[in-house]
């Protein structure tokens, strides 16, 4: 039984089933049932874990038995069952804890982490990984390794692709140095990914695509006004404006950006923002009001004028340039495409919970998505998943690595 657990903490689940496929005790099940999950062999890695968890005798095998609930859990977050998922890590890491086994409480915990800065909770990623930063310090290479990969997660998200890369490649060099061959291919593919074509950026009518690292790159000594489209913020040099809930404004803003420092007609800012087809007064009037309501935004950063002659043009007061950054995603699937892009099946339900808006939105994105090939849909019916295509060498399981959740066959 320990070889089984060692194998599985090696990421070597054929050794396991080898090892202990015929023993049907609640610690084989177990075992068997985390080699399945390694495998993405969900259904029966949950029903061997469910077997396990009812034969386990609660006064006699508690941290196995904790054990066990803590990798069912896990799959949940493999199989984006985010609602489940959430409360079943928080149970699990209060009972690891209560029983003394640090290195799981902690484990388990990483995954919080990595699920709240998934759905979006970046600031409750933040806090859990500053929770356990201490207890990661003298851990095992396995568990720093999570450590490093949760927040380079968090970085990447929160638009930081340097100190991601830093953190990519930390974990990458324990991962080696451990021989956990799934890590490392993990680590490898969030390089991989930060060197992904990401935005497309213009200025003066010139068009280039960038990585999240030649963003970063490009922009950290910049002088010009910067308009992102992706976070829907302006920027110049360390002046902020988030219009993220001001979608009208960014969209002005936008729109004139790009034809920086031309001017724009009213026709044109009425057609590609408020989609009006003829204008009217009406309008034209709120049109105006939208434009002042910016300029009193943006007064630190630009000038937005009119022309005399029915235009309006923006200009930067300090800076040499403006220049407009955009997904090279179609904006209205670029969350979606976020969430899929992690490689792992992702119910319509789950990605309606996580992006905070309606499930048939969000399947008629699917279907359109589908239909022009850049999402697979797996399953029929309740069991329909959906996950982007994977690149070649690319981690299927990006969060599952369960091999350390039974450490031994004592406990």
């Amino acid at each position: 039984m320990q070889s089984a657990a060692d194998a599985l903490s090696r990421a070597d689940p054929l050794a396991v089933l080898q090892l202990i496929g015929h023993r049907h005790e609640p610690i084989a099940l177990a075992l068997r049932g985390m080699a399945m999950a390694q495998m993405h062999e969900y259904d029966s890695a949950r029903q061997l874990l469910t077997k396990a968890i009812e034969g386990f005798d609660p006064g006699g095998a508690p941290l196995s038995r904790a054990r066990a609930v803590a990798a069912l859990a896990e799959i949940s977050v493999a199989e984006r069952d985010v609602i489940r998922a959430a409360t079943a890590l928080e149970e699990a890491s209060t009972v690891l804890s209560r029983l003394g086994d640090r290195s799981n409480a902690v484990w388990v915990r990483l995954i919080q982490a990595r699920l709240c800065a998934l759905t979006g909770g970046l600031d409750e990623a933040r806090r859990a990984l500053a929770g356990a930063a201490g207890d990661v310090d003298g851990a095992t290479d396995l568990v720093r390794t999570a450590w490093h990969l949760a927040t380079a997660e968090l970085f990447t998200r929160c638009f930081d692709p340097r100190r991601a890369r830093v953190e990519y490649e930390r974990a990458s060099a324990l991962a080696v140095a451990s021989g956990h061959r799934p890590m490392m291919r993990e680590a490898q593919a969030g390089l991989d990914a930060l060197a992904v074509p990401l935005a497309r950026i213009g200025c003066r009518g010139i068009a280039e695509e960038l990585s999240a690292l030649e963003l970063a790159e490009r922009f950290a000594t910049s002088d010009a006004v910067i308009i992102d489209g992706i976070r829907r913020q302006v920027h110049l040099a360390d002046v902020s404006v988030d219009l993220s809930r001001r979608p009208v404004l960014f969209d002005l803003v936008f729109v004139l950006g790009k034809s920086a420092p031309e001017p724009v007609d009213a026709a044109t800012l009425l057609s590609q923002v408020f989609g009006a087809k003829r204008a009217n007064e009406s309008l034209r009037e709120r049109l105006r009001v939208e434009l002042s309501r910016l300029r009193q935004q943006l007064a630190e950063l630009c000038d937005i004028s009119a022309t005399g002659s029915g235009e309006w043009r923006l200009s930067s007061r300090a800076a040499s340039n403006v220049v407009t950054v955009e997904s090279i995603a179609a904006a209205k699937y670029a969350p979606l495409l976020a969430l899929l892009s992690d490689g792992e099946l992702w119910s319509a339900k789950a990605l309606s919970h996580a992006l905070d808006c309606s499930q048939r939105t969000v399947q008629r994105q699917l279907t359109e998505l589908v239909d022009a090939g850049s999402v697979e849909p797996f399953g029929k019916a309740r069991r329909r998943r959906y996950s982007m295509p994977l690149r070649s060498g690319a981690l299927a399981g990006q969060m599952l690595t369960l091999g350390l959740l039974l450490p031994a066959s004592r406990a």
